[in-house]
């Protein structure tokens, strides 16, 4: 579909020109089809495939994670608090790959986005009551986790509520400075 252009020299490219032939067509070549570049020329090209697979992964968990922890965009203007944006970032993503290799061993191959959505409706709920004499009740508690999510913590050998069930009561403070209306 397109007319490229190549000029050498040496045997490097020097210049690269295209333009969309309006009346080209596309060749018929298989789906998923890529041509990777590099400069490692002890590599086989399984090898450099593996490793482009690996970038993709890592670039892709660097994403989904720093979105979900907050870390994206980075709005540093020092170079310490750009050096320790990073160091963080890499600490996660080591945490990280140690979930997903931990999860992979057990059959469980979702990506770090995929986890993090089946896992997101589990969570602590706060429920609170008044009672008669106008106290306050707040109870804690973890939601039941669903057959999914028991699977994931099964499967990192994690309790699937870490967290006991916590009842608080706070009883009605009068402020004496106050005078009652009537």
């Amino acid at each position: 579909m397109y007319d490229i252009e190549i000029q050498q020299n040496e045997g490097k490219v020097t210049k690269l020109e295209y333009r969309k032939n309006p009346k080209g067509k596309a060749k018929q070549q298989k789906v998923g089809d890529y041509i990777l570049r590099t400069n490692h020329l002890d590599l086989t090209e399984e090898e450099i495939s593996k490793i482009h697979r690996s970038l993709t992964t890592v670039e892709d968990s660097f994403r989904g994670m720093k979105s979900h922890l907050g870390f994206r965009p980075i709005h540093h203007k020092r170079d310490d608090t750009t050096i320790a944006h990073i160091f963080i970032t890499v600490i996660a993503y080591h945490i990280l790959a140690g979930i997903l290799k931990k999860l992979h061993r057990k059959g469980i191959n979702h990506n770090w986005d995929t986890i993090r959505n089946i896992l997101s409706t589990h969570v602590r709920v706060t429920t609170t009551f008044k009672t008669k004499d106008d106290s306050t009740i707040n109870v804690r508690n973890s939601t039941t986790p669903t057959i999914r999510q028991q699977e994931i913590y099964d499967a990192l050998e994690i309790k699937k509520t870490p967290l006991k069930k916590i009842k608080i009561r706070m009883p009605l403070v009068k402020n004496k400075n106050c005078s009652e209306e009537k």
